[in-house]
């Protein structure tokens, strides 16, 4: 599949991605303060990798498709994260959060 790696966006920017092809790999690195990072879902098998967003960021994630696998690590204190409920078959590994 295809990699895909983006830069950090500048800080106060919103980031918008498309949906990446199936098998595609999407590597972001962490967005600075006051980003906005919105992703649309991942198609069937793809791969995302979400690094620590910053104290203040807000990152919304749509359900993963079936067999979609996204693993998140913990995010900074005050940090929002707003996952819905993923479909049967999809892999969300979700670190504990921290206090806050």
């Amino acid at each position: 599949g295809a990699v895909v790696e983006l830069p950090p966006p500048p800080p106060g920017a919103c980031v918008v991605l498309p949906p990446p092809p199936p098998g595609a790999c999407v590597e972001l690195p962490p967005p600075p303060p006051g980003a906005c990072v919105e992703l649309p879902p991942p198609p069937p098998g793809a791969c995302v990798e979400l690094p620590p967003p910053p104290p203040g960021a807000c990152v919304e994630l749509p359900p993963p498709p079936p067999g979609a696998c996204v693993e998140l690590p913990p995010p900074p204190p005050g940090a929002c994260v707003e996952l819905p409920p993923p479909p049967p078959g999809a892999c969300v590994e979700l670190p504990p959060p921290p206090p806050g």
